[in-house]
């Protein structure tokens, strides 16, 4: 599957999320850099971004079945995250991620690469994971200068 690479790599991401930031208390998590971000900010965008995702990837999919596109996820439905332990918002991307990746998983290289309905346009499920991928690998540089 020419896909694998980015599949492992979403997978990679919540790995890396747990190894690295698990072990943090709540505290260290929520000190404010110099430009004011967290780990705790991060990982919370993260969370939602990946909750919006999920919820669109089954829309689209769903899309595709009725042929037309879904509705978008509201970001105003999601759960609030202030005072939200890390760990539980690591829970909630892992369980997030893993919806996605359910979905993607076991889909053929020619279902990951067809063009569905979504709410801006006809997209292929491979770069929609791409984007997710690429956001990932923004977020974990962040994660990687506020570390150190």
């Amino acid at each position: 599957m020419p896909h694998a690479d980015l599949i492992d790599g979403l997978i990679g991401t919540y790995r890396e999320l747990n190894l690295k930031l698990r072990p943090l208390t709540d505290d260290r998590a929520a000190a404010k850099s110099s430009d004011g971000a967290s780990l705790r900010d991060i990982v919370a965008q993260m969370r939602n971004r990946e909750l919006i995702a999920s919820q669109q990837l089954k829309f689209m999919m769903l899309a595709d079945v009725a042929g037309s596109a879904a509705d978008v996820v509201d970001p105003a439905s999601l759960v609030p995250v202030n005072g939200q332990p890390l760990r539980s918002l690591l829970s909630e991307f892992g369980t997030a991620r893993e919806a996605i990746l359910a979905v993607v998983r076991e889909m053929s290289d020619e279902a990951m690469e067809r063009e569905i309905p979504s709410p801006d346009g006809p997209v292929a499920i491979v770069t929609y994971l791409q984007k997710l991928h690429d956001q990932d690998t923004q977020d974990r540089r962040k994660i990687d200068q506020l570390m150190a």
